[in-house]
């Protein structure tokens, strides 16, 4: 009865150890995992020399808020929590990525602590994210521009909806309701609205524009014609 006891203690030894093992293989396992997540892709814009982090998790790309550009509006985004960020308008921004051609997209100012490329700016020109051999490739060219990955302390999720609102499951269905409309899309109707006027047309003289205004107008006016909203 005694041996019989003692084979058991043994096994029930054994057996305790093996899953304190597998449990600790486990827990490692899934630790390294949740370090690998914290690895991101950061590319340089060589005209500005800013570093963006390219994270297809965020819904909208952003810019720093400085406090020459901070003029909030009533618009918010959204961290992984909930908490409000503040936004402070669009900045139109022309970047050179080492791609070979030139990607001129809006970005929001927002209070945050790295500029964004997101899911839009991403799917907006067919770019891809490779994190193991630190590149940026372009879908349509297929030019590749070489970054650095960096691990982060933060969960950089940018989300323009509140996950934790009454309505979110529904709203998660209908994202163009919360998104700005950053980029023109496709009219799916034929109505147009017209303003009749009377008598002549006022109309102002012709003159020079202040360098920074003109530099402004010339980057809205090739972004709305690159996006087929204004004809030539």
């Amino acid at each position: 009865m005694s041996t019989s006891l003692q084979l058991e203690s043994k096994t029930t030894r054994k057996s305790e150890k093996l899953k304190s093992a597998v449990s600790s293989v486990t827990n490692s396992g899934a630790e390294n995992v949740k370090k690998c997540r914290k690895f991101r892709l950061f590319v340089r814009d060589r005209r500005s020399n800013l570093h963006f982090l390219v994270d297809s998790g965020a819904d909208v790309s952003i810019m720093l808020a400085t406090p020459q550009n901070k003029k909030k509006v009533e618009y918010q985004l959204y961290s992984a929590n909930g908490t409000e960020i503040s936004t402070y308008g669009i900045k139109m921004l022309n970047l050179d990525l080492g791609l070979h051609r030139d990607f001129q997209f809006p970005f929001i100012i927002a209070d945050i602590t790295k500029c964004i490329l997101g899911a839009n700016f991403l799917h907006k020109f067919n770019l891809l994210v490779d994190i193991n051999k630190k590149k940026l490739i372009d879908g349509i060219t297929n030019f590749c521009a070489l970054g650095d990955i960096t691990a982060i302390s933060s969960d950089n999720v940018v989300s323009t909806l509140n996950k934790f609102i009454k309505f979110s499951n529904l709203l998660f269905k209908y994202p163009e309701i919360s998104r700005p409309n950053l980029i023109p899309k496709q009219i799916k109707h034929n109505v147009k609205h017209f303003s009749a006027t009377n008598g002549q047309h006022i109309h102002a003289k012709a003159r020079h524009l202040d360098p920074k205004r003109l530099a402004i107008a010339k980057e809205e006016f090739a972004f709305m014609l690159n996006n087929e909203k204004i004809e030539p």
